[in-house]
């Protein structure tokens, strides 16, 4: 039986005898011990959860493969599902709602999957405190703690079978705008971008990232200036829905400047262009990041759409070449 992590084959030395159960749990200790997760595992064609083992024998087994992530791929991967999830309600409501035969197209069981999703974010909003260390009612929306997007949610839990089919969905509509409010505020936190940087990746990895972002910054430039221009006209659910791909991006790639320095031994102090070195334009970066996470706080969407267009884009604007300098101290030194 070949072992393979992510694909790749790797040299763990398993017992014939070891049951399906015994190699995974050496896994699961393995993962722990770096900070990581075993996400699933794949027995030749059949999937499977690391708690959910099937009855399989090992010699029958040709090649187990472990999908293993970090906590902060876990974490961020949770957030985009999330915001999938609401902008999918968003849409059913939409549809549901504009139409005469309500009643027809609305049925009990369509409420309850809507209230086990938002039951899911509750958990995610809870549980992304609890890695992140923040207080549950410290208020970070307007005047709102998590703890009181999460009561909601519960609260709704409790009574959406009460409610009239249309009052149940306009409702959760709701429920999921706020949500989104939350994920963005978290997703910008300085605590969130903290979390992410701890996450180490290969060497092989970093380079092929880094590329990706490289060829990226053309289209982010362009995302900045919708995102504003929505902001401005007052669509505000589209704009942070943009927002969102511009704030995991603005993450990957402090996340890789972070991990540099470790791998590589290339200091980003060294990265230098028009007397600016790279180190000064992220701890910039990050100033501004917090200057937005401020905005949305007091919900000043003008403000945001400002900062996004007058001060980060400029800032972002020759991300590029520093990028191109940065690759050549690697190659240089490697």
């Amino acid at each position: 039986m070949k072992i393979q992590i992510n694909n790749q084959d790797v040299d763990f030395l398993i017992e014939q005898e070891n049951s399906l159960e015994d190699i995974v749990e050496v896994m699961l200790d393995w993962c722990a011990n770096r900070g990581l997760v075993l996400y699933t595992c794949f027995a030749d064609e059949i999937e499977f959860l690391p708690e959910e083992i099937p009855d399989l024998l090992t010699e029958d087994i040709k090649v187990l493969n472990f999908d293993v992530k970090s906590q902060a791929e876990v974490l961020t991967g949770s957030f985009i599902q999330a915001n999938l999830y609401c902008n999918k309600l968003i849409d059913l409501a939409k549809e549901k709602l504009e139409n005469e035969e309500l009643s027809d197209l609305l049925d009990g069981s369509t409420l309850s999957d809507v209230e086990n999703g938002l039951g899911w974010i509750a958990d995610l909003l809870d549980s992304t405190a609890s890695i992140l260390f923040l207080d549950l009612e410290k208020p970070i929306y307007k005047t709102f703690s998590l703890s009181d997007i999460i009561s909601t949610i519960e609260n709704y839990r409790g009574k959406y079978s009460s409610l009239s089919e249309a009052g149940a969905l306009k409702e959760a509509v709701e429920i999921a705008h706020e949500a989104q409010e939350f994920l963005s505020i978290l997703a910008m936190s300085s605590e969130m971008n903290d979390f992410l940087i701890k996450s180490m990746d290969s060497p092989d990895m970093l380079l092929s990232t880094l590329f990706e972002i490289k060829n990226s910054f053309p289209n982010t430039l362009d995302n900045i200036e919708q995102i504003a221009i929505l902001f401005q006209s007052g669509k505000d659910g589209e704009a942070i829905e943009k927002l969102n791909e511009f704030t995991e991006f603005v993450y990957a790639f402090m996340k890789i400047c972070a991990q540099f320095p470790p791998i590589f031994d290339v200091s980003l102090k060294d990265v230098i262009k028009d007397d600016i070195s790279l180190e000064e334009k992220n701890e910039e970066l990050k100033d501004k990041l917090f200057e937005m996470a401020t905005a949305m706080e007091n919900n000043d969407m003008i403000g945001l759409a400002d900062i996004l267009e007058y001060e980060i884009k400029p800032l972002i604007e020759d991300m590029e070449s520093y990028i191109d300098i940065l690759m050549s101290k690697v190659e240089t030194t490697h």
